[in-house]
């Protein structure tokens, strides 16, 4: 990984803190988040971040838009989603997530 720092982008307050805290206690430091695709780009914009789990539904676009730019600064792009076709599953996985 890039680094150890850490990188939750979700728009629900109570899922972004769960998994703060699960990459928090799995070693990661810092766990920085956000609730935006904006707010992502922003954070993406500035030290590498080595792990970033991505929800990719968010309420200002599709997440599957940053991966590739996360992606090529070395970082780990996990994704969720609670959409249930397949097209959006293959399409993070095209992008570079897994």
């Amino acid at each position: 990984m890039a680094s150890t720092r850490g990188l939750v982008v979700d728009d629900h307050t109570y899922m972004r803190a769960a998994m703060v805290d699960c990459l928090q206690q799995a070693g990661l430091e810092p766990v920085l988040d956000a609730d935006t695709l904006a707010a992502a780009r922003e954070i993406a914009a500035g030290p590498p971040v080595g792990l970033v789990v991505l929800d990719l539904r968010l309420p200002d676009g599709s997440a599957l838009e940053i991966i590739p730019t996360l992606r090529a600064t070395g970082a780990r792009v996990l994704c969720f989603t609670s959409a249930d076709d397949g097209y959006s599953v293959r399409s993070a996985y095209a992008a570079g997530a897994s």
